[in-house]
């Protein structure tokens, strides 16, 4: 029973809630579209990228993957945003569900260990690149699990 009460804290902070018991969200390419580029319909811009979601893959039925991820997405937002290099270029994507609709996207580029959430607007200093580095390589992993090539 803690251990769920520190699960739910933890989820919560981050804006992720369960939807039917835990989280559901799904691991995605991302797409960006060159500027002066002709921008398709489905194309969801977050912070200033805007792109699509190539080759989804949904998540709900395990609820240790729902549950892991949620962690490790809130503790790189606790962590701070900010580039540590200047690179990111997104390509890889983290949507969060609630029904039918889309609440949070955690925009990923594994090259440099950047991060973006939709519902964040500026970044925020990061407080341990080392702890940033460590949970960048686990979320890596579940993208590598799910079949997605990861640069």
């Amino acid at each position: 029973m803690k251990k769920l009460l520190q699960t739910m804290a933890i989820l919560c902070l981050c804006n992720i809630s369960f939807a039917q018991g835990r989280p559901e969200f799904t691991f995605s390419y991302f797409k960006q579209i060159p500027k002066g580029d002709v921008v398709p319909a489905n194309a969801i811009t977050i912070n200033g990228y805007t792109g699509t979601l190539e080759e989804s893959e949904y998540e709900s039925e395990n609820p240790q993957t729902a549950t892991t991820v949620a962690k490790l997405v809130n503790s790189l937002k606790a962590n701070g945003t900010a580039d540590i290099n200047k690179c990111f270029v997104p390509r890889h994507v983290i949507s969060f569900l609630r029904g039918d609709s889309v609440y949070l996207h955690v925009l990923l580029c594994f090259e440099c260990d950047g991060v973006r959430f939709s519902t964040q607007s500026q970044t925020t200093n990061v407080k341990s690149e080392a702890k940033r580095e460590k949970w960048m390589k686990e979320l890596k992993q579940w993208f590598i699990a799910k079949h997605f090539k990861v640069q």
